[in-house]
């Protein structure tokens, strides 16, 4: 018996490819608007402590990440093609600004 490779319908990746950038980018969103400037003057024990809460904040971003991940194949390709593809990226921060200057 051989497998027969099939693509994916995008009508079943429509909603993964317009959710998975907007929640990688909240992630790294979080990530940079929690960061320990390097001027501050804290303690490295400090420092260390504040990056362990930002983490642990971050946890249900990285769970669902990894939930999205073991979905299977399809939706690891999603992922893969959020993250890499230049066009995908370029669209949505795109329209990011463009939402964000409607707002202001």
């Amino acid at each position: 018996m051989t497998h027969r490779a099939t693509s994916v319908p995008s009508e079943l990746t429509c909603v993964a490819e317009n959710m998975i950038p907007r929640i990688i980018l909240r992630f790294l969103q979080h990530l940079r608007i929690n960061t320990v400037p390097t001027s501050d003057r804290i303690s490295a024990a400090a420092t260390l402590e504040k990056y362990e809460e930002v983490i642990s904040n971050a946890d249900r971003f990285l769970k669902l990440l990894h939930d999205f991940c073991s979905l299977g194949a399809a939706m690891r390709s999603v992922m893969t093609k959020c993250l890499i593809d230049k066009d995908v990226t370029t669209t949505f921060l795109t329209n990011i600004v463009e939402l964000h200057s409607y707002h202001s």
